[in-house]
């Protein structure tokens, strides 16, 4: 994203977490296959008082397709950008490797039919700060 920061619709709520056998062969290697994390967690605590996320029921929240703007004869920019403004940003509980050195999680975005992204993310904890690992996980975009 580009210009000013933008508030961001977040679920409340984090979803569950299965990564496959693929993902413990390949970018989760050295976490212990197990079964998924079917638990969520509220996120209130953790996004309170940030101007930037506003804490949303994933429910009861309603996304604007940037197709359906379009069709109604929206400009496409303005489409796409009422599309972003009413998306919706989800994570999944964290899954920690047996060191608890790095961790995993889902996330996704998403905006209407063929609009949004998502993916499996990893941190890796370095001098006692969590960073963005170079292990890649697969994505999805649309």
């Amino acid at each position: 994203m580009t210009g000013p920061p933008a508030t961001i619709n977040l679920a409340q709520i984090t979803s569950t977490f299965a990564p496959d056998k693929d993902d413990f062969e390949g970018c989760m290697k050295g976490f212990l296959a197990s079964p998924p994390i079917l638990e969520v967690h509220s996120l209130a605590g953790v996004f309170a008082g940030d101007k930037h996320v506003k804490l949303v029921d994933p429910a009861k929240h309603q996304i604007k397709d940037p197709e359906d703007g379009i069709r109604k004869g929206q400009s496409v920019d303005n489409a796409v950008n009422q599309g972003f403004d009413a998306a919706l940003m989800t994570l999944s509980e964290i899954m920690f490797d047996s060191s608890r050195t790095h961790a995993a999680l889902y996330y996704s975005f998403h905006c209407g039919r063929l609009c949004g992204n998502g993916g499996t993310v990893l941190y890796e904890r370095k001098a006692g700060k969590w960073v963005a690992s170079k292990r890649s996980c697969g994505s999805w975009i649309s």
